[in-house]
């Protein structure tokens, strides 16, 4: 708001010190007032030039705010893509060692009351002889 003010003060600026000028020039009124006409002529262009370069600067800044964005929401979704993959591959992972523990275990308990009943068949036998 500060720079749009600021920018109108310019402008206004511009025109009284053009107006000032004119009046104050040695002339007949009626050249007086063409080149009053003329100045807000000349002045009115240079605004309307200054509106339509402020207004493509806003547009221009417009189109690159939303490129970022684009490119900033593109990138966010990648990253969470490889995070999903990364998470699912560790899960994966973890499942199959879980599986292969277990298998260890069960093998580890097989083989101990394989040999616990052997003991039991040595004792029994040795108690027999």
């Amino acid at each position: 708001m500060s720079k749009r003010r600021f920018g109108l003060g310019i402008i206004l600026g511009a025109i009284v010190g053009v107006v000032t000028g004119v009046l104050a020039a040695p002339k007949s009124g009626k050249e007086t007032r063409e080149e009053i006409k003329n100045k807000a002529m000349e002045a009115k262009g240079r605004a309307g030039e200054a509106a339509k370069q402020a207004n493509a600067f806003v547009d221009g800044a417009r189109h690159k705010a939303d490129d970022f964005v684009d490119e900033a929401k593109h990138r966010a979704d990648d990253l969470t893509g490889r995070a999903d993959r990364v998470a699912d591959d560790a899960k994966d992972k973890a499942h199959d060692m879980n599986k292969k523990a277990q298998k260890a275990a069960d093998d580890a308990k097989s083989a101990v009351d394989k040999a616990a009943k052997d003991a039991k068949k040595e004792i029994d036998k040795a108690a027999r002889s």
